[in-house]
């Protein structure tokens, strides 16, 4: 028999073996030489971070989105650089197990949310009460992989330099004091961010908006017109909605929209679509169209 070290290194070499599987293979070698360290950092990839401490090379980075109830997920974006690598940066906090599900899956974005007070911190931010989360990519999750991997065989190797074999699935006296004279930093720079979970979610994203006021506006005015013909209104309600979105698009437009022009519009807006009632495209409209009144207002 080869030795416990010896098929670890192996087993790290070979990707048709799964992670979780590796791990299980070396938290038998941890526990037989007593490195509680190596064995607690075994277990926490095992079973997950919880509240704990996520190391670094557990971070991605990914898509700020909030969903608009009529255009699905649409990016944040921000003129302030910092603020979107504080809003792109994530730690993961699962299992290698289910990381390793995640990655394998054909379809869906990957999403992680923002906790309670992150998410109330960007929705002041953006000026707007929808909810927001961050898309990351599944080439991250098999980054995270990787790493884990390479750092069991980086530490087999290490066993293996110092004559540490485990022949016949047993460690001899000798070599469990050699293993318990290591220093091992097998997690560094562990990470101070709060852990998120990663969901899986069908829907994408297909327009890209900014996060000032006018620019909720323009999308609002530009979904109204798209579905005109959906809302059958009387010709003088649209008439009359239709001069409204076109005095709203000249504000959003202008170098230094009025806020009182604004207010009056869409509250203008507003009330014609809740003429329509019972039409289920003028619901959805209304649904878009509230935060964004509340921002203005």
């Amino acid at each position: 028999m080869a030795g416990l070290v010896l098929e670890l290194q192996r087993d790290a070499l070979d990707m048709k073996v799964p992670v979780a599987d590796l791990l299980r293979k070396a938290l038998v070698v941890s526990r037989k030489l007593d490195l509680a360290e190596v064995q607690s950092w075994i277990e926490q990839e095992l079973g997950g971070y919880g509240d704990t401490e996520t190391p670094d090379y557990r971070k991605v980075f990914g898509q700020p989105k909030a969903f608009n109830p009529y255009r699905g997920w649409q990016p944040i974006m921000s003129e302030d650089p910092k603020y979107m690598d504080a809003l792109s940066e994530r730690y993961l906090a699962q299992s290698v197990a289910e990381l390793e599900d995640l990655s394998q899956r054909d379809s869906g974005a990957l999403t992680m949310p923002y906790g309670a007070k992150a998410s109330a911190s960007i929705r002041k931010a953006i000026g707007i009460d929808l909810e927001v989360v961050l898309f990351v990519s599944r080439q991250d999750l098999v980054k995270v992989l990787d790493a884990v991997r390479n750092k069991v065989l980086d530490w087999s190797l290490d066993l293996e330099k110092r004559g540490i074999i485990g022949a016949d699935m047993t460690f001899s006296k000798e070599e469990k004091i050699t293993a318990s004279q290591i220093h091992y930093n097998t997690v560094t720079n562990i990470g101070t961010m709060n852990n998120s979970q990663l969901q899986q979610n069908s829907s994408g994203s297909q327009v890209i908006v900014g996060t000032d006021i006018a620019t909720q506006v323009t999308a609002i005015v530009d979904a109204v017109f798209s579905n005109m013909a959906d809302l059958k209104l009387s010709p003088v309600a649209k008439d009359e909605l239709v001069a409204e979105l076109e005095t709203l698009r000249a504000q959003a437009a202008s170098p230094k929209p009025k806020t009182s022009i604004l207010k009056e519009g869409l509250q203008s807006v507003k009330a014609i679509l809740e003429g329509a009632a019972g039409n289920v495209v003028a619901s959805g409209l209304l649904s878009s169209l509230a935060p964004v009144i509340a921002v203005v207002t």
